[in-house]
């Protein structure tokens, strides 16, 4: 098991502007080009201190092509996903909106921390994901 950060921001600047307060916040995620392995955690998206992350999810692009299950967290590992279906067909699309996760209504980061894709016990070298979060800056800057 090896952790991959795909994030590009840094965590001072996630999402930091006021001029857009709330945001949409997509990282692609390609396996064929990186081809992770068995319970592989990708950071994903950084989140800053003060931002309140109002939903995440992932959707589909290419599904793997054989099993392959993804939970959506940070410390708790599927605190906005407890399960999403890495190869169902492109376009379909996991919410944490409605679900029965810890982060079913959000969450509020006092800290800066990232969100992250843990990959099952499969390795991962065809699928092509996006993780996705509504982020609100409600910090005071």
């Amino acid at each position: 098991m090896a952790t991959y950060t795909m994030a590009q921001l840094s965590d001072q600047d996630a999402v930091a502007e006021r001029r857009e307060p709330l945001r949409l916040v997509v990282q692609e995620i390609n396996c064929a080009e990186n081809n992770f392995a068995a319970s592989d955690v990708i950071k994903a998206i950084a989140v800053g201190a003060g931002q309140l992350v109002m939903a995440a999810g992932i959707t589909v692009v290419v599904a793997e092509g054989g099993t392959l299950t993804a939970t959506l967290g940070d410390t708790d590992v599927d605190g906005f996903l407890a399960s999403s279906d890495l190869n169902a067909a492109a376009g379909t699309a996991y919410s944490s909106q409605g679900g029965s996760t810890a982060y079913e209504k959000g969450k509020l980061y006092a800290a800066a921390d990232t969100i992250n894709v843990t990959l099952s016990a499969n390795a991962a070298d065809t699928a092509v994901f996006r993780v996705w979060a509504l982020v609100l800056d409600v910090a005071d800057r």
